[in-house]
């Protein structure tokens, strides 16, 4: 009977293990393809015939957000505008801690 019980124990252990790793791997994975796929479409841009309205499409795509350092207050126009992107495994982060 004990031993019935801790080889279902065992099983479920390894079941949560197995689904939690499967999880993280698909999570991460997913991540890096989106940053890949981002970096992709920003190397396509033309310099001289790409619009703002293209960067404003990117940015809405990949969660881009006006970025201008710490110095001031960030800002998005058609004469300046710096977008900064953010990709981040968070869960494999924390695992790391």
């Amino acid at each position: 009977m004990r031993k019935r019980l801790i080889g279902a124990l065992s099983g479920i252990l390894a079941s949560v293990i197995l689904a939690v790793s499967g999880f993280l791997f698909i999570e991460s994975h997913h991540q890096r393809s989106k940053a890949y796929e981002c970096l992709r479409e920003i190397a396509s841009l033309r310099l001289g015939t790409a619009t703002f309205s293209d960067a404003q499409q990117l940015a809405r795509r990949y969660g881009g957000q006006p970025w201008s350092g710490t110095a001031r207050q960030p800002e998005c126009s058609v004469q300046d505008c710096n977008l900064r992107f953010v990709f981040e495994n968070t869960m494999l982060n924390h695992l790391q801690k």
